[in-house]
This record gives C-alpha cells, sequence and structure tokens, in this order.
C-alpha cells in the first residue's frame, strides 16, 4: 500500500466464486472464501503460497472473522440460521454456532447470516442476519447471544470505527419515500448496543470507515433501473456512486464520487 506496486500473486486453486479475504493480524494469512460452494484457500502472504485448501467445508460460507488470537476463524453460512467456526489449524471438523439457541441449526433460508466482524476488544461478535433484518451479537467466550438489534432492510456489510466505537452496517433494500433514495446504514454503540437509521444512497452495500479523516464512506450499486440516472453507462450496466458521512455527526455531506458500474465493495488507504 505504500507506493501500489504489485509484490505477488497466488492460484487460490480451481476456478471458484472467491468472494471474501480476511487478513490475520500480522498480515502474514490471509483466509479466502468462495462462496456458495464454501471452499477455502488459506495463503501465507509471506511466500504467496496456498497453505490450506478445502472444498466444500463451509455450505453457503460467505462472511470470515478471526478472533483478537487468530486461533479460531468464524465463517457465515448465508443459508440459514447458523454460523461455523473451526481452529486456524484446521485439526478438527467446523463446530456450527446457531444464531437462534431455540431452533436448530438448518439450511433453509431464515436469518441467512452474510457478514461477521468482532469488537475492537475481540470479546463479542456482530452478525449481519439479510432476511431478519437484524444484528445478532454473540460473546466470544461461549458463544452467547447477547442482543438482537434491529436494522434497515436486508443488513449486509459492517465497518467499525475506533474514534466512535460505533459498528455501521450497510441496509441495500430499505425503503424510502424519496425515489432517488434506497437503502440506509444502521449505526450501532458498542457500548449501548442502540441502533440508529440514516437514510443514504441507492441500494448501498460496500461501506468503510477513515477515522483520521472522520468520514462514513459508503459505496452504492445503483443497479436497478429506477434508481438515480447516473451520468454514464458502461457496457456493465449503470454507474454507481460513492456517499459520505461526517463519522462524528452523521451529516450527509455533499461531496459524491460517480464510479464504474455496480460498485460492490470499498476498502480505504487514509
Amino acid at each position: 500500500t505504500s507506493d501500489d506496486q504489485l509484490v505477488g500473486e497466488v492460484n487460490l486453486g480451481p476456478q471458484q466464486n472467491w468472494n471474501t479475504i480476511t487478513l490475520s493480524n500480522d498480515n502474514k494469512k490471509a483466509y479466502c472464501m468462495a462462496w456458495p460452494n464454501g471452499n477455502i484457500s488459506v495463503v501465507n502472504l509471506v511466500n504467496m503460497q496456498v497453505i490450506h485448501y478445502y472444498s466444500n467445508a463451509f455450505l453457503n460460507g460467505h462472511g470470515t472473522a478471526l478472533n483478537n488470537t487468530n486461533d479460531t476463524l468464524y465463517v457465515t453460512s448465508q443459508t440459514g440460521n447458523f454460523i461455523f467456526k473451526i481452529d486456524t489449524g484446521f485439526s478438527s471438523l467446523p463446530i456450527q454456532i446457531r444464531l437462534d439457541p431455540t431452533q436448530a441449526p438448518s439450511s433453509l433460508s431464515s436469518l441467512d447470516p452474510h457478514e461477521i466482524i468482532f469488537s475492537p476488544d475481540g470479546t463479542n461478535y456482530f452478525v449481519s442476519c439479510q432476511n431478519s433484518n437484524e444484528i445478532r451479537v454473540f460473546s466470544r467466550l461461549g458463544d452467547n447471544l447477547l442482543h438482537v438489534i434491529p436494522t434497515g432492510v436486508y443488513p449486509l456489510e459492517m465497518a467499525k470505527s475506533n474514534l466512535t466505537n460505533k459498528l455501521y452496517v450497510s441496509c441495500e433494500n430499505d425503503p424510502n419515500v424519496n425515489p432517488k433514495i434506497k437503502g440506509s446504514v444502521t449505526v450501532i454503540d458498542m457500548n449501548t448496543f442502540v441502533g440508529t437509521n440514516y437514510k443514504v444512497g441507492y441500494e448501498p452495500h460496500g461501506i468503510a470507515i477513515d477515522d483520521i479523516n472522520g468520514y462514513l464512506i459508503v459505496a452504492s450499486r445503483n443497479i436497478n433501473i429506477t434508481g438515480p440516472t447516473p451520468h454514464h453507462s458502461g457496457v456493465c450496466g449503470r454507474n454507481g456512486f460513492i456517499n459520505y458521512f461526517n463519522i462524528l455527526t452523521m451529516e450527509l455531506l455533499n461531496k459524491k464520487t460517480e464510479v464504474a458500474a455496480d460498485p460492490y465493495s470499498i476498502t480505504i488507504r487514509p
């Protein structure tokens, strides 16, 4: 990231829909998940070699997260009511964690966990449930359900701010009376677990935090033809756009950037 130069590359394995990546704290390993087949490749980033590859290990696997000690990997099963966890040495089979303790694990569409992220201190983790419009909070010790927090419609990606100690959740399908807006960001205080909804964009998906400059940055896919008309449309479809919030006040700023078709995810280098 210092000079944007290519430093290496690696083949993850048979051609699959490789989807998400989680890095270890020391940036020496990458956990790469293929959805929906559940294949995973673990890459040594120092010598750019695949050190573990498992096919069909995590049914409908999508989101991944590591605990603070990097000895346990959590994986969301995007269809159903459970997530997986497994030791990062892959010495045992994955364990299923029920998102609803009153229900048996099932792969039938219900809560449908999309992504997972840990609190800054690593004591809790948050799971976005895209079908039930909520964030479910679990304790790392014991994997016990602590809170169920309502969100906007279809919560997907999450980003956390060390500056505000809040969690930001993109909700792609939240309706609005304004035809130029479809979607929202739910902001959750990680101390009180109270959420507040802010309308933004059109089909927001990717979300990023810039604590240094004080921005919450949201990428809107804008793939529905009823959305805001872009200046340009490419061979891949309609252009999307990026919105910015003041992260301290959650004021939606006039700053806006139009980008190429379907900006699905976003990350920043302050």
